[in-house]
């Protein structure tokens, strides 16, 4: 993971990293264009992984924001009008389980 080594050059000595989980899009209305949903969450929940095991490697800390991703689901203003992206409902959500995490 490219990116991680990267950050972890310039992390400062003391200083706090964190990575931040892909969220659960595969229940979005537009998954179907992307293939199936199923293996769309398969396939997220392999790349979470990875990235979890890869930031435990360097000790960065780790945020899971797939249970916000679908906490609201259903909800106005959840899925962006394009039927793909996290509305502002989400990212809201998504903001609270991050803010919890990194004020600790």
């Amino acid at each position: 993971m490219r990116i991680y080594d990267e950050v972890a050059k310039e992390k400062p000595p003391g200083g706090r990293v964190f990575a931040v989980s892909i969220p659960n899009w595969s229940v979005v209305p537009a998954a179907r264009e992307y293939g199936d949903p199923e293996r769309i969450r398969d396939l997220t929940d392999t790349f979470n992984d990875i990235a979890r095991e890869e930031a435990d490697k360097r000790g960065f800390g780790w945020i899971d924001i797939t249970a916000a991703s679908l906490s609201g689901l259903g909800t106005p203003g959840w899925i962006a009008s394009d039927g793909l992206h996290p509305g502002d409902n989400q990212y809201a959500a998504w903001a609270e389980v991050i803010w919890h995490s990194v004020r600790q």
